[in-house]
């Protein structure tokens, strides 16, 4: 099975917690549907890096407001379309608080929504240590100008 020999935080986390959660959600793969945590969490980390990135607060906040127009289209309640534009207000507003935190501080972005991949190793030996690597994305990495 895919992404057995990885490990996230997300697994090592939920390890620490239940182990046979952990067995089930990243050892079997079985997943309940993306939730709200789930979708803000992607909405905010992919504003924020368009930010970090140079794009204006306002060209953010319509393209993070049109990704959640297919999940409005498919709603089928009056109770689910409120839940997602009160979630989509949710993340718009944290973006306009990230910005007016971040705005003019003087540091200049190097990489954004880095991904990294290693293999775990014994310290002082080159072979891994188990069949194992560790794998995620780092937020940002920015330069204090």
């Amino acid at each position: 099975m895919r992404g057995l020999d990885i490990l996230t935080f997300s697994r090592a986390t939920t390890f620490n917690l239940c182990r046979r959660k952990e067995y089930f959600t990243h050892g079997l793969g079985v997943r309940r549907e993306s939730g709200e945590p789930l979708r803000m969490g992607g909405a905010f980390h992919l504003g924020a890096h368009h930010l970090r990135t140079g794009m204006k607060l306002g060209e953010v906040l319509e393209k993070v407001a049109l990704n959640y127009d297919p999940l409005l289209a498919t709603a089928d309640t009056q109770e689910w379309i409120e839940s997602v534009q009160i979630e989509r207000g949710k993340v718009i507003e944290l973006l306009i608080g990230w910005d007016k935190r971040w705005r003019d501080d003087p540091i200049e972005v190097v990489a954004s929504e880095l991904p990294f991949e290693f293999s775990i190793k014994k310290p002082g030996n080159s072979h891994p240590l188990i069949s194992m690597r560790y794998a995620g994305k780092i937020d940002g990495i920015c330069r204090v100008t």
